[in-house]
């Protein structure tokens, strides 16, 4: 699935895996700057994973299980490599909606003896997507058929399917299952499992949006939109101008007063960091950004 990439799920140490067009195996790399437009990642490979710009998929996995995959150009840079988010690839249309999480399972393949185990990072009416290590164990095929055994709200239930994507990087491998009909009862305790997940980010949604400010800078005030997920105002602010923004956040009833220094500006948006607030203020800002990262992760979904 072709997103794209953000700070909703890429922090400098989030695992990365690096897939070239037309390669079935990546490099597994790690963030370690994380910019607006671009992230540099160390790529773990004995030779040069890419000795020019090249393009290809990006598989994100964040280090609470969520996991994304995008399609970026990947450059060198110095002793590093760059990852250059690109819009070149069509979203992946889905029949159904599509929710993280992070469920432990247990995988085994029609024919095979044994079983294997993983995480669920996502799941659907339609298909879910399994991260594994396979610790020397074999890799699953496309067009593997599979049963999945985990719990949904402390049920068990089982999964038959076949393998329709599959991502190899070192001994990891993230795959994607398309499921076979369900019967009446695992139909319905996924639905409602399912259901149950897209009303509780309804609910957070109408509470984790941009709010209300007054900024104050260089002797005036302005009144502009605040975004917690990014420390950004939805107006031109001088760059490296101090600030006092006054902001209410849901669920905290006093008015925040929070100051800082304006650090860039971006398409009639400016980034603020908040090297003057008191500790109990940036804590409330942190809390409704991890709120605005969980809800705009699942819309993605």
């Amino acid at each position: 699935m072709a997103e794209t990439l953000s700070h909703q799920l890429v922090v400098p140490g989030t695992q990365l895996i690096f897939v070239p067009e037309g390669s079935t195996s990546g490099f597994p790399a790690t963030a370690i700057e994380v910019e607006t437009t671009s992230i540099r990642a160390h790529i773990e490979a004995d030779e040069p994973a890419v000795d020019r710009r090249t393009h290809g998929s990006v598989v994100v996995i964040a280090k609470d299980g969520r996991s994304a995959v995008v399609a970026a150009d990947v450059a060198p840079s110095r002793n590093l490599y760059e990852v250059l988010p690109t819009t070149s690839d069509p979203p992946e249309r889905r029949a159904h909606p599509r929710v993280p999480v992070s469920n432990p399972v247990t995988v085994t393949v029609v024919g095979r003896m044994g079983a294997m185990e993983g995480r669920m990072v996502d799941l659907s009416l339609g298909g879910c997507q399994v991260l594994r290590h396979s610790r020397g164990g074999a890799m699953l095929n496309k067009r593997s058929k599979v049963a999945i055994r985990t719990s949904l709200n402390r049920r068990p239930v089982t999964y038959t399917g076949r393998v329709v994507k599959s991502l190899n990087a070192g001994s990891d491998q993230i795959f994607s299952v398309q499921f076979a009909e369900m019967d009446i009862g695992v139909h319905t305790l996924t639905e409602r499992f399912i259901d149950d997940r897209l009303a509780r980010v309804a609910a957070m949604s109408a509470t984790t949006r941009p709010v209300a400010a007054k900024v104050e800078t260089n002797g005036q005030v302005v009144n502009a939109m605040f975004d917690p997920l990014d420390d950004s105002f939805s107006t031109r602010l001088t760059t490296s101008a101090r600030v006092v923004a006054r902001f209410r956040l849901p669920s905290v009833a006093p008015t925040l007063v929070a100051a800082g220094m304006v650090m860039t500006n971006e398409h009639d948006r400016s980034i603020v960091r908040w090297n003057r607030t008191d500790p109990v203020t940036r804590v409330l800002i942190e809390r409704a950004a991890a709120d605005r990262r969980a809800v705009e992760a699942a819309k993605a979904g």
